[in-house]
């Protein structure tokens, strides 16, 4: 990402001066007397001139809360810093709607809360998989994953998240598909060729069940052999998740994830395999 756009974003931000405290206070209490029901016209219309310009004065803060988070956009994410800016700035807009003076705190510290929040949301949503899970379920699994030490049963992280069997197990199978590779992806150099393409019939002809077994080979040869009984058990042999997490003594989110790499990387070499 070229600095063109965040440089621009300084310099629109920098023409806008930084706000007093009783400068602050002013305008957050038009801002509220503007969302009264018995608000009057000119009510309103000083709540929204208020309301930008509180907006304008701490753009910058926008920047410096967001630009924390740059180095946590994953390349295959399709986020930029500015997606982050946009939403940091959704957040700075809920803040100046939420903000009560008579709290006795800075606006400052009240908004960079709100942006974070709104920063962090994004990222979640947009770094978990190739499909984007609902906020609900992506703050479920974060929370599991970064479960204290003493949660090692099933029965205590349902314990711990203070949900139930079938909403944690809907949970772990949302991250599971949400790792599924199309078979419409292009590989190699050549546009008309995708993944389906490479997935061999094993009624077809024998030359294309010999591509099959190559394939399988490829995929034999770049996965450990750990994921690769996974893959079989799981894939081929249709066993259950939670049977296989008991087994090799792993929490089902835990499971769910290695397998999803699992997949990543059979795909990557059925890629490479294709291109060959």
């Amino acid at each position: 990402m070229s600095a063109g756009p965040l440089q621009h974003w300084l310099d629109a931000a920098g023409r806008y001066p930084l706000l007093r405290k009783d400068e602050e206070l002013m305008l957050s209490r038009l801002v509220r007397q503007a969302q009264s029901p018995e608000a009057t016209p000119a009510q309103i219309k000083a709540g929204r001139r208020a309301h930008d310009r509180m907006f304008r004065a701490n753009t910058r803060l926008v920047f410096s809360t967001a630009r924390k988070f740059f180095h946590r956009i994953r390349a295959n994410s399709g986020l930029t810093p500015e997606d982050l800016l946009q939403e940091g700035c959704i957040g700075l807009n809920r803040a100046i709607e939420l903000f009560d003076s008579e709290r006795g705190y800075a606006f400052s510290t009240y908004a960079t809360l709100w942006i974070q929040q709104a920063v962090r949301r994004v990222l979640e949503q947009n770094n978990n998989g190739p499909i984007r899970l609902p906020v609900c379920i992506t703050q479920l699994l974060n929370k599991a994953r970064n479960a204290p030490a003493h949660v090692r049963t099933r029965e205590q992280m349902l314990d711990y998240l203070q949900v139930s069997e079938k909403q944690l197990a809907h949970a772990e199978a949302s991250l599971q598909r949400s790792y599924t590779v199309s078979l419409e992806v292009q590989l190699g150099s050549e546009e008309s060729l995708t993944l389906g393409d490479a997935v061999a019939d094993p009624r077809s002809e024998p030359m294309l069940i010999l591509d099959q077994q190559l394939a399988w080979e490829a995929i034999e040869a770049a996965l450990a052999p750990e994921h690769l009984e996974l893959l079989q058990r799981n894939e081929l042999g249709g066993e259950k998740l939670l049977g296989l997490a008991e087994e090799r003594g792993q929490t089902r989110i835990e499971l769910v994830r290695e397998l999803a790499e699992a997949k990543e990387q059979a795909a990557e070499r059925l890629r490479d395999f294709a291109a060959a």
